[in-house]
């Protein structure tokens, strides 16, 4: 059996169910959290932080860490941000453009990548990025780990 809790629980959890070791391992979620309890079940979280970070933090609330974890099926990826912008394009359809990025993008760095790669591919000759952003119209979604951890969980 398997409790999952918020990593701000994780600590209270632990003790309430007499779980004094954790395992720690990178997954697309962040950092995950895993600690078995004297009576045969996991206590599971997830926490965007690093793992040098909550090994800290859980040493400071007195729980022991080493790494490992729970078996999952396919390789741990790292923490991931995926990047759309949508766009009014050339075409009758609207553009769609995606990236990926280690670490934790601003809408503004999202565009500016998005316009230096159509800018090197020689599409957007001329154009300043204020008056690309004029006639694009683009709408920049980025999802953060987590629910990239919840969308491949899924599939």
């Amino acid at each position: 059996m398997q409790l999952r809790v918020p990593f701000s629980d994780f600590a209270d959890a632990c003790a309430r169910h007499d779980a004094r070791h954790v395992y720690l391992a990178i997954s697309a979620r962040g950092t995950e959290c895993t600690a078995p309890t004297t009576g045969g079940w996991l206590v599971l979280a997830s926490e965007p932080e690093s793992l040098e970070s909550v090994h800290a933090h859980l040493e400071q609330a007195g729980l022991t860490c080493s790494s490992g974890g729970v078996d999952q099926i396919g390789p741990a990826l790292p923490p991931l941000w995926v990047c759309g912008v949508a766009y009014r394009s050339r075409e009758e359809t609207p553009g769609l453009w995606l990236d990926v990025r280690s670490s934790e993008p601003t809408v503004g760095e999202v565009l500016e990548r998005f316009f230096a790669e159509l800018s090197e591919d020689g599409e957007l000759v001329g154009l300043t990025l204020e008056e690309f952003i004029r006639l694009t119209h683009p709408n920049v979604i980025i999802v953060p780990p987590g629910e990239v951890a919840d969308f491949v969980e899924r599939a």
